[in-house]
């Protein structure tokens, strides 16, 4: 969000009003929505490796799971509460979770059970 407010900055828009927020929110263009889509994405993924590298092999998916679920969620939420388009939301979510799941796959890979 940081670098999408450096590039498309909210100039005179009160981002206490929701009405003022949506109209600005609306007239972004879709390069924004992805440079936006970034964070969620990168956070997700990162939590998940970390989390899972932390984590017994056992729970491993699981804190990838419930890390990239949460995510998910935050992102959804927010950017349903900003007035973001529908596409955005879904594909937001979506990459969210697999990004949480390729974290999980690649701690696996990089650091095995041991025996395995």
């Amino acid at each position: 969000a940081v670098v999408a407010m450096n590039l498309w900055p909210p100039t005179g828009v009160d981002v206490k009003d929701a009405a003022q927020v949506a109209s600005f929110v609306a007239s972004l263009p879709d390069s924004a929505r992805l440079a936006l889509m970034l964070g969620p994405v990168l956070g997700a993924f990162v939590g998940a490796g970390v989390g899972a590298r932390l984590a017994a092999p056992s729970q491993q998916a699981f804190v990838a799971s419930l890390l990239g679920a949460l995510v998910a969620a935050n992102t959804a939420n927010d950017w349903l509460r900003v007035g973001h388009p529908r596409w955005m939301l879904v594909t937001g979510v979506v990459l969210g979770l697999l990004a949480a799941l390729l974290a999980m796959l690649l701690v696996r890979k990089a650091w095995p059970a041991p025996g395995k």
